[in-house]
C-alpha cells in the first residue's frame, strides 16, 4: 500500500516537447500552471501576458520572481495561491505549481506517512533519482519536508508538513517545480 502513493505522484507528471532555445533540454520541461502550458525558456512577455489576463500576479522584491493568485473576490476571505514563476534574461527560468494546501490537518497524517516511507527508501538508497528529507522537531512545533527530484534536477516535487500542537494547527503543502539545472543556465 505504500508504493502506490509514490506511483500516483509519478503518474501525475506532464510531459511534452521541450523548447528549442534550451541546451540539453528534456521532454519534461513543461508544467501546466494556472491553465497555461509553461515551457522552460518561454519569453517572459508571453508568460506574463497570459497570466495577467486571468490572475493577480505580484512581483516579489527586486527579483524577476512573481507570485500568482486567484483574483480578489469580495466573497472570499482569502486569495487562493496558485504558484509562482521566475525569469532570467527575459525567459522562463522556473515555474512552481501548488498541488495541494490546507490548514485543517486532514491531509497531515497522509503526508507524515508518505514522509516516513520515503525517508526509509532514502536510507536504503532506493531512489527515483534523488530523494531528500528534512525533519525539525522542537517542543512547540514539527516540520517535515520531502523533495523528490527527477530528470537531472529539472523536476522537483516538494511535500511540506507543519504541526503546531500548542495552537492545534497542522498544514500540508505539496508542490511541483520545473527549473533549468544550474549547469545549463546562462
Amino acid at each position: 500500500m505504500r508504493f502506490p502513493v509514490l506511483l500516483l505522484l509519478c503518474a501525475l507528471f506532464v510531459t511534452s516537447n521541450a523548447p528549442a532555445q534550451i541546451k540539453q533540454s528534456s521532454k519534461n520541461d513543461t508544467l501546466y500552471l494556472a491553465g497555461i502550458e509553461m515551457k522552460l525558456g518561454m519569453p517572459q512577455s508571453v508568460v506574463m501576458g497570459e497570466l495577467l489576463k486571468r490572475y493577480d500576479v505580484k512581483r516579489l522584491g527586486d527579483l524577476d520572481f512573481y507570485s500568482i493568485s486567484e483574483r480578489e473576490n469580495s466573497n472570499q476571505s482569502f486569495q487562493q495561491y496558485i504558484g509562482n514563476v521566475e525569469f532570467k534574461n527575459g525567459s522562463l527560468k522556473s515555474a512552481t505549481k501548488e498541488w495541494y494546501s490546507e490548514g485543517t490537518g486532514k491531509g497531515y497524517d497522509l503526508a507524515v506517512a508518505l514522509h516516513s516511507v520515503l525517508e526509509q527508501m532514502e536510507r536504503r538508497q532506493v531512489m527515483i533519482e534523488e530523494i531528500q528529507t528534512s525533519t525539525i522537531t522542537e517542543p512547540d512545533k514539527s516540520i517535515r519536508q520531502i523533495w523528490l527530484t527527477f530528470d537531472a534536477g529539472r523536476r522537483i516535487v516538494n511535500i511540506f508538513c507543519f504541526d503546531d500542537p500548542k495552537k492545534s494547527y497542522k498544514q500540508v503543502t505539496i508542490s511541483e517545480s520545473i527549473t533549468i539545472p544550474k549547469q545549463f543556465q546562462k
